[in-house]
């Protein structure tokens, strides 16, 4: 077993621990543990845990660090669809993406100008996991897709509702 799925494991069974800890359990240098522990942070396969405030001592807090489970892609995908079926059967798809996109417009507190439109409409989409970017068009800005990845491992529900918040994102950027 390689020293980073070791460290991985170890991590599995601890709310969290420092490179301290790690390095006496595994017996490995500090330095050895720090060089996965950044291969496994820049892969997201762990995650810094902030320090505890209570915790009284002298100097800087040693960070921490703790497992981050990630599902597979397919547990998401079955979980995505039974969501979706479970939402659309209850509401609309026009409803549910407006409540969506509502939440994500009220928590934007910048000034509505062009610019921020078009801002708030990519950013809204990467958070949703869209790709998009803008273009100089002919009567204006114009939002372009990029990749959209729920177009085709994803259920059609599921699909639908982000079509759909692609459409207002897109209409929002352009000012219609």
């Amino acid at each position: 077993m390689k020293t980073n799925q070791k460290i991985l494991k170890f991590l599995s069974h601890q709310s969290s621990c420092s490179v301290s800890e790690i390095s006496h359990a595994m017996g490995l240098t500090k330095a050895d543990i720090r060089y996965h522990i950044a291969q496994l942070l820049k892969e997201e396969k762990i995650s810094v845990f902030p320090p505890d405030e209570n915790l009284q001592q002298i100097g800087r807090p040693a960070q921490r660090y703790q497992y981050f489970n990630i599902p597979s892609q397919n547990s998401l995908s079955a979980f995505l669809e039974i969501l979706c079926n479970s939402l659309i059967s209850q509401r609309l798809v026009k409803d549910i993406c407006q409540d969506i996109w509502e939440d994500a417009f009220a928590k934007n507190n910048t000034p509505i100008t062009p610019l921020s439109r078009i801002e708030f409409s990519v950013a809204f989409l990467k958070r949703i996991g869209v790709e998009a970017l803008w273009i100089a068009g002919k009567n204006g800005p114009l939002l372009q897709i990029v990749n959209n990845p729920y177009s085709e491992r994803y259920p059609q529900s599921c699909q639908e509702i982000v079509d759909t918040l692609i459409q207002k994102a897109t209409k929002f950027a352009e000012g219609n």
